[in-house]
């Protein structure tokens, strides 16, 4: 496993994190040799919000059993406000902290995280109420997901400008795939072209980016061929398809297919691969349910592309 440092983290975050947001998790159900396997490849991060169900209780009740909070990080979420059906405000986002702290049975989080934006709140209220607790010793450094990265920007310039700490991390959807719908609502994305000044902010800045939604919601997951002779709609999700199919990623599939049959690997550890290889730090949250689809994944962090070969999956060469 590979790793990358932050800033006031004692522990560092290792390249891959193990995201909880699957069924059996978020229904409450223990998945401890799942969680155990995790760790012994060298995991280090683990991802969950207060609105994934029960993952955050199922979490915290192995890492208490496992008394291995001192050598994890723990990542959470809070304001999500079309899941939890809470409007932003201080007190809001501070009860939702003192949840996840409850349920993950911990008397801090390591990374804690704006799950959306409210725009209608200046970035002064965030920065102010996150500050505060940090300064409580509840949380050690914040993020956000789903956030436009001038709005990031405004609120790093907003901390330096009063001696305060800003964001330490981005969490938007990344991978080969870009996205061009979102039935969720709210979600931010930074692959493709159209995307590429945001890709730039975070290299420029130094911010790694915490990718969710790496495998394109499973679209490059391998789970559909370009080659089948079915409907896309017949294998993968609806919301899957409304994200991801059109024209160009279907041709980044079918590329991505091709290498994967040149180099004896599988379309996830092709995908994996070209996001590891990008000019800014990614590290990406991945939710495998089993653990050889864990084992497998973790091997695309193996395989070394060139250049071309990258600019080739992204339909640039």
């Amino acid at each position: 496993m590979k790793y990358i440092s932050i800033n006031k983290l004692d522990i560092p975050v290792s390249r891959m994190i193990y995201g909880t947001v699957f069924d059996k998790m978020m229904d409450g159900n223990p998945v401890d040799e799942l969680l155990d396997y995790v760790i012994e490849q060298g995991i280090t991060t683990f991802d969950t919000a207060r609105s994934y169900g029960q993952s955050e209780e199922v979490l915290g009740d192995w890492i208490q059993r496992r008394g291995n909070r001192k050598k994890l990080n723990i990542l959470t979420k809070g304001c999500n406000p079309d899941m939890t059906k809470l409007q932003f405000t201080p007190e809001s986002l501070r009860m939702e902290l003192e949840q996840s702290l409850h349920c993950l049975q911990t008397e801090y989080i390591d990374m804690y995280t704006l799950h959306r934006d409210d725009t209608k709140q200046d970035v002064a209220v965030f920065i102010e109420t996150l500050n505060s607790f940090v300064a409580e010793g509840k949380i050690k450094i914040f993020g956000a997901s789903n956030w436009h990265y001038t709005r990031m920007d405004a609120a790093n310039e907003y901390a330096y400008a009063h001696n305060m700490q800003g964001f330490s991390f981005g969490s938007p959807a990344f991978s080969l795939a870009e996205v061009v719908g979102d039935p969720w609502g709210g979600s931010v994305a930074i692959s493709g072209e159209k995307n590429k000044d945001a890709r730039r902010w975070f290299e420029e800045n130094r911010i790694p980016v915490l990718n969710y939604s790496s495998f394109g919601r499973g679209f490059m997951s391998g789970k559909y061929r370009t080659d089948m002779q079915r409907p896309i709609t017949d294998v993968l999700p609806s919301w899957t398809c409304e994200e991801y199919v059109c024209e160009a990623n279907m041709e980044r599939l079918r590329r991505a297919e091709c290498l994967a049959a040149e180099k004896n690997a599988t379309v996830s550890q092709i995908n994996l691969a070209w996001i590891m290889q990008q000019t800014f730090t990614c590290c990406p949250v991945f939710s495998p349910s089993s653990i050889s689809h864990i084992s497998e994944n973790l091997k695309g962090m193996e395989i070394l592309l060139s250049e071309k070969e990258v600019r080739w999956l992204d339909l640039k060469e």
